[in-house]
Order: C-alpha cells, then structure tokens, then sequence
C-alpha cells in the first residue's frame, strides 16, 4: 500500500481511491469472517464467543462509516466545498464521539447488571463447568479414549469441542484434579474392574487402561487403592 501511495499517478484523487480501497477491502475481509458465526473463534474461551462476533461487526461498520465518510469529504474537496467539508469532518467526529459514549456506557451497564447478577453466574458457571467434565468423562469411557497412551488435554479438549482451557478449568474446579490426573483416575478404575472381574494378567491390564510403564501403574494403583495390583486382586477375588 506504501509503494502505490507514492507511485506518480496523475489523477485527481488517486489517494482518497487507494485508500478507499483499502478500507473496503478490509470491510470485505472481516465480512467473510463474520458471516462464519461464533465458530470462527473456536480458540478463543466459550463464553466469549458472542462477545466477540458482536465486536467484530462493530469493526466492520465503523470501518464502513469511516469508508463513506472519507469518499464524502473527498468529494466535498474536489468540488471546492471547503466549508462543506469542515462541517462533514466535524459531524462525523460528533458521530463517532456519540458511539464512543454510547459503547461505554453500555459496557458500564452490563458490567453493572453482572455485579447484580454474580451469584447466578456463579451457579451457571458450576453447572457448565459439571457439564465440561461429565462430557469428558464420557469420552474417555464411551469411546474408550483413555485407553490411549499418547492421550493429551488437546486432544481430550477436541474430542469434547471445548478449548483447552476450559476443559482445565472445570476439571480442576469440580474435580480438584488436572487433567492428566482426571485421566489416570478414569484408567486406574478400568484397571481396578479388570483386575476384579477377569483373569487377565496384571501386565495386560496395564496396558488396557492406558498406562505405559509398569512401574508408573503400580504406583498410581498403589497411592490410589492402598494395595498392589496383584494383592488388590487376590483380596477382591477371594471376598467374592
């Protein structure tokens, strides 16, 4: 945009039309975003997805007004309508300074009409959070995910549709656990049922639930059931 800014072109307004240009394309681009919905920020947090379409579409109208306000002071100028022109200028900076007011004071309201409302926010947000972590639980166990040793909060995340980091936060907050910790207590309580309820040996088990060292499963099994797999298993069996 510089270098055609700068190249001798000898119009009338070929600056105004370059950036003119400019600004429509912009406002083009930003309309192939927006017509996409909420999908588009699938990285951002959930519950900023509304937020942000609707701020999007802010940009893409002040780009508009400015577009249109621009080619009007240009034309304004060509026809030597100085005054005229002043008076566009000084219209649309009142026009401008009147949204400016009005998205504060909106913002203000909302902030406020949230501090009114944070105890069902807060009872909203448990209740979405449980949810996160029931959808991830059923993942893992359904479609057998955890069975995965390569298994990551990424991947986990995806399958769920949540970004990462809302699959941390409701994990950590309903469970008191991360969520590598969240998986091996999924693993440990398929290893605990196999352990009880087949023949299988200990090793296969180790594997079937997504552990990939022994050591590592006979500790996680230890620290969480007080007992080796293989005493585990005897005592189990032998109360039945």
């Amino acid at each position: 945009m510089t270098i055609v800014l700068y190249l001798p072109v000898p119009v009338t307004g070929y600056v105004d039309g370059v950036i003119g240009i400019s600004y429509a394309v912009y406002s083009l681009a930003l309309a192939r975003i927006w017509i996409n919905g909420q999908d588009v920020f699938a990285e951002a947090p959930t519950n900023m997805g509304g937020l942000l379409h609707k701020l999007l579409l802010f940009s893409i109208l002040v780009m508009v007004a400015t577009l249109l306000i621009d080619a009007l002071v240009a034309y304004l100028f060509a026809q030597e309508r100085q005054e005229d022109a002043a008076l566009a200028i000084s219209g649309a900076s009142l026009f401008f300074l009147v949204i400016a007011v009005g998205a504060a004071i909106g913002f203000l309201g909302t902030r406020f009409g949230r501090s009114r409302n944070t105890g069902k926010e807060f009872a909203a947000s448990e209740a979405r959070q449980a949810e996160l972590v029931e959808a991830a639980r059923t993942v893992l166990i359904d479609q057998e995910f955890f069975r995965d040793p390569s298994l990551t909060l990424t991947r986990l995340a995806r399958r769920v549709g949540v970004p990462d980091r809302d699959l941390s936060r409701a994990v950590n907050a309903v469970e008191g656990v991360n969520v590598s910790q969240f998986v091996n207590l999924v693993r440990l309580a398929e290893a605990e049922r196999l352990l009880v309820t087949t023949d299988e040996p200990v090793g296969r088990i180790q594997e079937r639930a997504g552990f990939l060292t022994r050591s590592n499963f006979y500790r996680e099994f230890q620290k969480a059931y007080g007992e080796a797999p293989g005493a585990y298993r005897k005592n189990a069996q032998s109360s039945l």
